[in-house]
């Protein structure tokens, strides 16, 4: 089998990094008298479920193909909800704990990647709909 939609390996590529970023990658730690302690989005069940949505809905939109429009909004509210996943995380880490340092290298900058294979593929879907409307003016 050939991918020959280059759009999916992106939007593969996005919802496999916020998987990982929920489930095992850490994303501020804990500095308390007794040590440093790293702490997981598994601590905040509002991050979970966004982060499950969000994870979910990449996987819906490479489905999506025969219906291009559709799967163009879609990327883009993926894009919304992982843009509000990152400002949630930073805000839920710095609230929950007081002396929490959020680790925007390691964890965090994960959702970052994630927006921007997300931008590439809804690059790639514009520049489909663009060949398509040519063939469309051929006919």
């Amino acid at each position: 089998m050939v991918i020959q939609r280059i759009q999916t390996v992106f939007l593969v590529l996005a919802a496999l990094i916020i998987i990982a970023l929920c489930v095992v990658v850490p994303v501020a730690i804990y500095h308390a008298p007794e040590g440093d302690t790293y702490l997981y989005m598994t601590e905040s069940p509002a991050l979970i479920v966004l982060g499950s949505c969000t994870a979910a809905m990449l996987l819906v939109t490479i489905f999506l193909y025969k219906n291009l429009p559709m799967q163009m909004r879609v990327t883009w509210l993926c894009i919304l909800l992982m843009l509000v996943l990152l400002a949630l995380t930073a805000f839920v880490f710095t609230v929950k704990f007081e002396s929490c340092e959020v680790l925007w290298i390691c964890g965090v900058s994960c959702v970052g990647v994630s927006v921007i294979l997300a931008i590439l593929a809804y690059a790639r879907m514009k520049h489909d709909q663009r060949i398509l409307k040519s063939y469309d003016r051929l006919r």
